[in-house]
């Protein structure tokens, strides 16, 4: 059974590294912006996440905020939002945005 207990918006950077052909295993790195809503839409808290790994050894640093703080996600589209294609201006302004609020871990 599933029930909705809340939402969240994010904002993510991935980079998924070439395959090493032979440990058939590629490096990666996610950086993201997690802003956590319960189910009237209030807001909660903010979780930054930055994790690389490569198959080996994985490293993460997180870290908490109390402030809202991804973007290009309205409001009033929380529940059913759809991401369209961004722009290449809006790619890179939310790239600049989630390496600005990641650096501080």
């Amino acid at each position: 059974m599933f029930e909705t207990s809340g939402y969240k918006k994010v904002n993510a950077i991935t980079y998924t590294g070439e395959i090493n052909e032979v440990q058939k295993q590629g490096e990666n790195d996610i950086k993201s912006i997690e802003d956590f809503y319960d189910v009237e839409g209030n807001y909660v808290k903010t979780e930054i996440t930055h994790v690389t790994f490569n198959g080996e050894s994985e490293e993460e640093h997180k870290g908490e905020i109390q402030e809202p703080s991804t973007i290009l996600i309205s409001d009033e589209d929380i529940e059913d939002f759809e991401l369209d294609n961004l722009s290449e201006e809006e790619q890179e302004k939310v790239k600049e945005h989630v390496l600005s609020i990641v650096e501080g871990l």
